[in-house]
């Protein structure tokens, strides 16, 4: 009989050497009492590159990223091939490490381009017949119920998407060997529920729950970060908050806007991040929901700011929101991403001031004007008015010193056409979406059979 292969995906960070001993013990239990072969994976020692949202895996070179020359495709064929995959990260604002999100992001390749449904919603299908059951373990400083609702419900959502069954536990650094033992080895036993719509939406009415009465109006100085990983082109997420921040100069805030690049990971690009940090008194971030979360620029930038706040000898009052979008009909989907904004607010002394959803982003806006009517790949759709009523009204509010009004995230999370149902939406977006893609691919010289090419052989199926 043949030993269970075991990938563990080490989302450890340099700064996190006191998790050493728990993942060698972890490595020790599967090898002992599992019996398993285990192949480990240390992103803190090995370089990949960041997904750049160009989607040439799915139109252009099907089922292979852009980036061939780090160690990505290698990973991905590792986690084919296995039986288990294991997500061992600190548990971050209550989700990944941006080291784990780096390679975790360049999964996109192993789902394929179209829209269907899937557990009651719209997913991505995965491109090969079977995907790992996934494991999440998270390792926190301290107990806490919700940051530990939100992870579990984290891995839950990435195994909705990749079709497969999964179990996730948080644990505590400081939890003596045989307690992590135990707590182990009931992860490797148990199979837990896929979370659906009613987990998410638990998650969205605790993100404005109990809102401060008052939020810190003293500068009127707002910073945009822009967090999608698209550097040429315009993205959904600042059409979206370029709109806010139009609103705000209106309102006589001073206001600027930064995209984050690859140099976030040198000295001299943290250093420019922290100094507009400092010179805000509202922070917005908007970001497109990359595998159920911040893309990992987004939350390399997050835990940044964290580290910054806590060092800094006198913590200036800040304000910070979030504006999340996505390419699905629902935006409920964003939930796990803005219950992460609001710990790492919470977790930097920054009043919440609240989280908008938007979804269907990329195929109603991709980068264009709000009121045109141009969609995805120049497609004609109706002028979003109801967007920028949204942001007008959550500018409106911030200027009158409160957190973004309840009615605004209402509006921005509706569809574009209220007289239709949501499963009439439902079914017009996924028929146009997936004849776009086509049409795409056959302009770059495929045919619809290549769209579903798997470049990645497995050796289960060899």
């Amino acid at each position: 009989m043949s030993k269970k292969k075991i990938v563990i995906l080490n989302g450890a960070r340099s700064a996190d050497k006191h998790l050493s001993p728990i993942l060698a013990l972890l490595t020790d239990l599967l090898k002992t009492n599992i019996a398993a072969q285990v192949q480990i994976f240390s992103f803190s020692d090995i370089t990949i590159n960041q997904c750049i949202g160009c989607f040439h895996c799915w139109v252009n070179t099907p089922g292979q990223c852009i980036h061939t020359a780090d160690a990505g495709e290698s990973i991905l064929q590792a986690v084919l091939d296995s039986d288990i995959l294991v997500l061992f990260t600190p548990v971050i604002f209550g989700g990944y490490s941006a080291e784990l999100k780096r390679i975790l992001d360049r999964f996109l390749p192993m789902a394929l381009p179209f829209l269907q449904k899937m557990h009651g919603e719209v997913h991505h299908p995965r491109r090969y017949a079977a995907f790992p059951h996934i494991i999440g373990i998270g390792i926190s400083q301290a107990p806490n119920d919700e940051i530990t609702r939100c992870f579990r419900t984290l891995v839950g959502r990435n195994a909705v998407n990749a079709s497969t069954s999964y179990s996730a536990g948080v644990f505590y650094h400081a939890e003596s060997p045989d307690r992590l033992r135990q707590g182990f080895l009931e992860l490797f036993s148990t199979t837990e529920d896929l979370p659906g719509r009613d987990e998410l939406e638990a998650l969205m009415a605790r993100i404005n729950l109990n809102p401060p009465a008052k939020i810190s109006l003293g500068k009127r100085r707002a910073l945009l970060i822009i967090g999608s990983p698209k550097r040429k082109m315009p993205s959904t997420s600042a059409v979206l908050g370029e709109q806010l921040l139009r609103q705000l100069d209106k309102h006589g805030w001073q206001t600027s806007s930064l995209l984050l690049r690859e140099d976030l990971l040198t000295p001299q690009g943290q250093q420019r991040l922290l100094c507009h940090v400092d010179e805000a008194e509202t922070v917005i971030a908007a970001f497109p929901l990359y595998l159920d979360a911040l893309p990992s620029g987004m939350t390399k930038a997050f835990e940044l700011i964290s580290s910054h706040r806590e060092i800094a000898r006198e913590k200036q009052p800040k304000n910070f929101l979030a504006i999340v979008n996505n390419g699905l009909p629902e935006a409920y989907q964003n939930g796990v991403a803005l219950a992460i904004c609001r710990f790492f607010a919470l977790q930097c002394d920054m009043t919440w001031a609240g989280g908008l959803a938007f979804g269907a982003g990329e195929q109603l806006i991709s980068g264009n004007p709000l009121t045109g009517f141009r969609g995805f790949r120049g497609t004609m759709r109706p002028p979003l008015y109801y967007v920028v009523r949204a942001l007008n009204m959550a500018a409106h509010s911030l200027s009158k010193g409160h957190a973004i009004p309840e009615k605004a995230a209402q509006i921005l999370s509706n569809k574009p056409v209220p007289l239709i149902s949501w499963a009439l939406w439902h079914w017009f977006l996924m028929r146009k979406g997936n004849k776009l893609l086509k049409n795409e691919a056959r302009k770059n010289g495929l045919d619809i059979r290549s769209m579903y090419q798997q470049p990645i052989s497995r050796d289960n199926e060899s």
